[in-house]
């Protein structure tokens, strides 16, 4: 096992960035605050800016802005994004490789999820054994840290809010306080891994918005309807979204199952905690609340800090559950971040009128982008342009199989874009031909380009410049699928009939903002490539502590 592990380490795909010697350095801040924005690609920046007036505005003429970073693995989503944000490292070593896999013995993973009684959840209608921490991770985050480094001198607070349990858990790691969104129940909760009862602050917020008893809502376009704001192509094209309803510009109820929402499928890796006010989480207002629920976080909590830092995470998770349903080039999408560049205008004045304004430092960033529709493309002419279904493709290949080998149900889990083979039909002693066979099967199909098998993958070595790298960057030897398959651009391979993804290594995946804010620092505009996992390592550095133990990269220059 030594000689096998040794040299992968030593050829590990991933550019080392040697930090740079900075002429000036920012003061440890009393406050940090780092806001995720889940799916929002760095291509809306460009493609919005004439009408993004405030917060996105405020720091891209204002903050460092890094024009050119990049996630560095190949088939980004929420667990491995803000995994790679929360430790400073890839998949390889903090193990969260998808927002869930399937383990050796052929069971479901779902990051975040622990049965141990000391996990349990906070939540009153919460079931035995349910519960959530960071267990999953392989490595130590940012926050465990900090809280690691905490003296009495120096204290170190750290708060991780989202909607998602993943993103909070994925940023807070074992001993930040994480706090997610039950949505069965419409509040905020969490486990017993980070509080013995859930804070009284939390349980205020709670019963002063019950989310779960809203019956309508109206979405109110940012500008006028008639306004060059929303003077794109296919804004209006609904055809191939999972809902094709109009939201944005509209009032419409709130638990009912309108006749506009697809029977697709539901995907429990990226819609696992969303299930109940499942139309609100899709709104500018959903937005307002988590901005709303961590300014009360600050308000109640800010003081702990001290003469050290209060560290605060917040991941917008309502880009992305709206996004998936409509795509990027949809009215929704587009309005909600004109609606979110206000938000994060007036959230920005809070946190500096709370930490000081030289006290603050504030950060904006994003867990991965999002592709077009590729439906949508090829209505703008892109032929190449396809949506690769894997469910009837794995029937397909289990067909094949039973006909060819007289192996049933052989290919047992699809994962974002990955195979398990079933444990239980395929013998050990056939799985090496059954996988060749599979693989050369694969690569047939129109639009997949590559694909590899778990171990191929591991033992390969590319270049730093090369796409491949990111797929070997997101390679477990315990937990990836038996195939890993890398597409072509602009090819989706999914579970979905409509929407939109994000599982490609290609720039509108791969490329999100980085900036950061403190005032008395001049504005920079940064074109050097960079990966988004040197963010941790930069704040460990700014904050005057250690950087995760397992982080790969160098600062920011």
């Amino acid at each position: 096992m030594k000689k096998f592990l040794i040299p992968t380490l030593m050829f590990a795909c991933i550019t080392t960035v040697k930090p740079k010697t900075a002429t000036k350095t920012y003061p440890h801040p009393k406050l940090v605050v780092v806001v995720v924005i889940d799916q929002f690609a760095h291509h809306y920046l460009r493609k919005l800016s004439p009408y993004l007036c405030d917060g996105f505005k405020f720091l891209l003429q204002q903050g460092t802005s890094y024009e050119n970073a990049h996630h560095p693995h190949g088939a980004p989503s929420t667990a491995p994004g803000h995994a790679g944000i929360g430790t400073g490292t890839i998949p390889y070593d903090h193990g969260i490789i998808l927002n869930g896999w399937i383990d050796e013995r052929g069971n479901k993973i779902t990051f975040g999820d622990d049965d141990d009684p000391k996990a349990a959840l906070l939540s009153k209608n919460a079931a035995p054994g349910e519960g959530k921490s960071a267990r999953h991770m392989l490595v130590e985050t940012l926050s465990d840290r900090a809280i690691l480094s905490s003296t009495a001198q120096r204290p170190f607070t750290v708060f991780s809010l989202s909607y998602k349990a993943r993103a909070a858990i994925g940023m807070g790691g074992s001993k930040g306080n994480a706090i997610w969104f039950d949505a069965p129940s419409g509040q905020f909760t969490s486990s017993k891994t980070y509080f013995e009862k859930l804070p009284d602050w939390v349980e205020q917020f709670n019963k002063e918005h019950e989310i779960s008893k809203l019956t309508s809502m109206t979405w109110n376009l940012r500008f006028d309807a008639d306004s060059q704001a929303y003077n794109f192509p296919f804004i209006n094209n609904r055809e191939y979204a999972t809902y094709t309803c109009k939201l944005a510009g509209n009032t419409f109820g709130i638990n009912q199952q309108a006749s506009c929402l697809s029977p697709d499928i539901d995907d429990a890796d990226d819609f696992a905690e969303v299930h109940g006010p499942s139309l609100f989480l899709k709104t500018p207002a959903a937005n307002k609340l988590l901005l709303d629920f961590a300014q009360t976080c600050l308000t109640q909590n800010f003081s702990q800090a001290g003469n050290g830092t209060f560290l605060l995470w917040v991941s917008l998770s309502s880009l992305d559950m709206l996004g998936h349903k409509y795509g990027p080039d949809s009215l929704e999408m587009i309005d909600m971040i004109y609606h979110l560049d206000q938000q994060l205008g007036d959230f920005i004045k809070f946190c500096q009128n709370q930490g000081g304004k030289r006290d603050t430092l504030f950060v904006l960033t994003a867990d991965h982008g999002v592709e077009p529709i590729p439906e949508i493309l090829q209505l703008k002419g892109l032929s190449l342009s396809r949506r690769i279904q894997a469910k009837p493709l794995m029937k397909k290949m289990n067909t094949y199989l039973q006909k060819k080998y007289g192996i049933e149900k052989a290919v047992a889990y699809f994962k974002v874009n990955q195979f398990y083979l079933n444990t239980k039909t395929v013998p050990a002693h056939e799985k090496p031909k059954i996988l060749r066979i599979l693989k050369k099967y694969l690569l047939k199909q129109q639009g997949i380009k590559k694909v590899w098998t778990r171990d191929e993958l591991i033992a390969s070595y590319y270049r730093p410049d090369q796409l491949e790298c990111l797929f070997k960057n997101q390679c477990h030897p315990s937990r990836s699928g038996d195939l890993i398959c890398m597409v072509q651009p602009f090819t989706t391979l999914t579970k979905h009939e409509t929407g939109a993804a994000h599982r490609t290594p290609y720039n509108h995946d791969t490329h999100v903002p980085l900036i950061f804010y403190q005032e008395g620092y001049k504005p920079r505009t940064i074109n050097t490539k960079v990966w988004v996992p040197q963010l941790p390592v930069t704040l460990a550095h700014i904050m005057g502590i250690p950087k995760p133990a397992a982080a790969r990269y160098g600062r920011l220059p």
